[in-house]
């Protein structure tokens, strides 16, 4: 876990500068129990408040006084919005998660567009590379073959992460019916066979 400076942008509203996944928690001292609702989004609205993203909302009661609060779903998005009722103080921390791997680094770009889509893909990538190499950070974290086709070239890129990309190849492996064929997603219990993905490989 990677602890991240959060930016106080708006009335109760906060930015992390990235989109990222991981864990918020809140510092509370209030003067009574109270009710706060956190919204997650990938974006503010023409208003300055965030826009929900795929219905990323936690409500949490909380007890007059001191106490901690810890995240126990995981949350995705760049912005986060905090709106109560209490009468205290809410302090927010943000603890991002990843999976550790090499990360693969380039330093001379043609164009500052260049860079940039280097620095968005870097980010994507270590949002995505979790316990297992996830093709969507905020819905249902699966591990498509597609998608693990495209993340293992970045990952192998400087010629480091093999054995990592060797488990996840095992892990579709495990995955086989009594066909022979191998579902375009596992992790998820949903049967689904989307044979493009698995030819991506093969090709």
């Amino acid at each position: 876990q990677e602890s991240i400076d959060i930016w106080l942008i708006g009335k109760q509203v906060y930015d992390l500068k990235k989109f990222m996944v991981g864990y918020l928690q809140l510092t509370i001292d209030v003067d009574s129990s109270c009710q706060a609702r956190i919204i997650w989004g990938g974006k503010l609205g023409s208003n300055s408040r965030v826009l929900r993203y795929f219905n990323q909302e936690d409500v949490i009661n909380l007890p007059q006084g001191k106490s901690r609060w810890n995240q126990f779903s995981r949350r995705a998005g760049r912005y986060f919005e905090i709106i109560s009722n209490c009468k205290g103080n809410l302090s927010p921390g943000f603890n991002r998660v990843s999976y550790p791997f090499s990360m693969p680094n380039f330093d001379k770009f043609e164009s500052e567009q260049d860079k940039l889509i280097y620095e968005l893909s870097i980010n994507t990538l270590k949002n995505n590379v979790q316990d297992h190499l996830e093709d969507s950070v905020e819905r249902e974290k699966a591990m498509y073959v597609g998608d693990s086709f495209a993340m293992s070239k970045c990952l192998l890129e400087n010629r480091e992460n093999g054995n990592y990309v060797k488990e996840m190849i095992r892990r579709f492996a495990k995955s086989q019916d009594d066909r022979g064929r191998i579902p375009a997603n596992i992790l998820s219990n949903k049967w689904q066979f989307i044979p493009g993905y698995q030819m991506q490989w093969a090709v």
